[in-house]
């Protein structure tokens, strides 16, 4: 019998008391044992609070614990898999749960290798599940008891997440190493968190000189550095774009780069996202690049030799253009002038003529004065239209030419000039080349494809063989009627390649020609 007391102390005690009857000098007596139980009911009390804690962990953990006997059943389980009863599960060898003849064996050989050498052991295991590979890593260890091996504990952890995104890591890893090999360009992958390269290719520090340890004991600070500081605001920029673009979509960014030489050197760089969070955050993206530094000095070059040209070309078309506005202005004197009928019929072919002279002297001027670095600006495309249709407004209303077109595109960074000639030689080509039967039909459009603005110039003019849809942007091609000087859609074309556009037969048929113009938005 357990009962509390207390001592003179003021302290609680459980005493356990034990009666005894015994018989002196003929009397009857009881004699009470008093044990002080107290610190052994609190020792049992803590050993049973132990083993609950104990046996909720193991109960309520993750992972899947076994105990199992010498001949491999389970002999207990903490929990089993959806679909299963304990009661069903106990008693049962262990591999009768696998699913496949090679895990079996694998895992057997494991598991009598702890019975016989009395060592733990761990594998990891692979199951293949409708929603794909499950992967699971098992820790075993022997239960010995007076030197004998009575059974094994098994405590299996579900890994697939680490072990797919190892997977998906040693994929990444063989890609990389791949691009390493075969490309001939840079290739890098940045780090947006960290601000810091980390991965670079051997072209790298084969155009550059840097290596991967001299890129990581920069600080974020000196690495930006490294750029050109005429191109700080445009790196700026381009990494917001980067950093706020979809995956898939591809930025290039041309920029001064000091070599670890000390020289600066023009690349040209292509950058796409690499990888992203679970939000859709970038956290790193993937860059190649080439060094064009020689394209740019020849470029620089092109535009001495150019401004060259430019100069020359004033001063032929001068030359020439003088004497030719001497001649037509003698020749419309002399047409004012009392003459025969025959004669004012030959001058006026020669006016004719003079004047298609001027005007071919015109259109080699623009060609050959084109400018690289022009002046650029934001152009409205309905304001270049509407200029172009006021400038042509007496032919316009003398050939009833039908011109419709809806709101189109406002572009920045263009020459409107430039645009201007554009729409200018589209219009005069159209009407020069409507049949005389019919009235020339004319409809600009506008829509947005994709990285690109479209415009697109459709007439009902003559239309253009498939095997001419090329040749006619070349120079002093002409098709059909002797009309014009063949150079109009040539310029057309030179002034789109200038912003990396295009101008291209889209559709040609007897109902007429559709152009399309198509000028890229990551161009601006």
């Amino acid at each position: 019998m357990i009962v509390e007391a207390v001592d003179a102390n003021g302290k609680t005690l459980q005493l356990e008391i034990s009666l005894s009857p015994t018989k002196l000098d003929n009397k009857q007596y009881i004699i009470a044992f008093l044990i002080d139980v107290s610190k052994i009911r609190k020792q049992k009390k803590e050993e049973e609070d132990k083993r609950r804690l104990y046996e909720s962990i193991v109960d309520n953990s993750t992972d899947h614990i076994f105990k199992i006997d010498e001949n491999l059943k389970i002999k207990y389980i903490n929990h089993v898999a959806p679909g299963l009863e304990k009661n069903d599960v106990l008693g049962s060898n262990l591999l009768s749960f696998l699913p496949d003849d090679e895990n079996k064996g694998f895992i057997q050989k494991k598991l009598e290798n702890v019975f016989q050498n009395g060592k733990p052991e761990e594998y990891t295991s692979e199951f293949k599940s409708p929603n794909g590979s499950l992967f699971f890593s098992t820790s075993v260890n022997p239960i010995i008891e007076r030197g004998k091996i009575i059974g094994a504990s098994l405590v299996s952890r579900d890994i697939t997440k680490q072990k797919k995104l190892e997977l998906a890591i040693n994929e990444k890893n063989r890609f990389i190493e791949k691009i390493n090999k075969a490309s001939s360009f840079g290739v890098y992958i940045y780090d947006n968190e960290n601000q810091q390269n980390k991965f670079i290719n051997d072209n790298y520090t084969y155009i550059l000189g840097y290596t991967k340890k001299d890129i990581d004991l920069m600080t974020p600070e000196e690495f930006f550095k490294l750029f050109h500081p005429d191109e700080k605001e445009l790196l700026n920029d381009h990494i917001t774009r980067v950093s706020k673009s979809k995956e898939g979509t591809v930025i290039p960014l041309t920029y001064r780069f000091k070599t670890k030489a000390g020289e600066w050197k023009w690349l040209l760089s292509y950058d796409t996202g690499f990888e992203y969070d679970e939000d859709g955050k970038l956290l790193s993206f993937l860059g190649s690049f080439t060094d064009i530094t020689k394209i740019k000095e020849i470029e620089k070059e092109l535009l001495q030799k150019n401004g060259e040209l430019e100069n020359f070309a004033s001063i032929v078309a001068h030359d020439v253009k003088s004497p030719l506005n001497s001649i037509i202005a003698s020749l419309y004197l002399m047409e004012k002038s009392e003459i025969n009928e025959d004669q004012k019929s030959i001058i006026q072919n020669v006016t004719g003529s003079a004047r298609k002279m001027s005007g071919m002297v015109e259109a080699i001027l623009d060609y050959s004065a084109f400018e690289i670095n022009e002046d650029r600006s934001e152009v409205d495309f309905n304001i270049i239209l509407e200029e172009v249709l006021r400038y042509n407004q007496n032919i316009i209303i003398k050939q009833n030419v039908q011109v419709t077109y809806g709101k189109l595109p406002i572009i920045k960074n263009l020459n409107s000039s430039r645009i201007y000639q554009v729409f200018q030689n589209l219009l005069i080509n159209s009407i020069n080349y409507t049949l005389p039967d019919l009235t020339p039909s004319i409809k600009v459009s506008f829509r947005e494809l994709g990285d690109c603005y479209c415009v697109y110039f459709q007439d009902n003019a003559k239309g253009i063989k498939k095997e001419n849809w090329e040749k006619i942007f070349t120079l002093n091609e002409r098709f059909g009627k002797k009309t014009g000087n063949g150079l109009g859609l040539g310029i057309c074309k030179r002034i789109l390649l200038s912003y990396n556009g295009d101008i291209k037969v889209k559709t040609s048929d007897v109902r007429g020609t559709k152009f399309e113009i198509k000028i890229p938005k990551d161009e601006f």
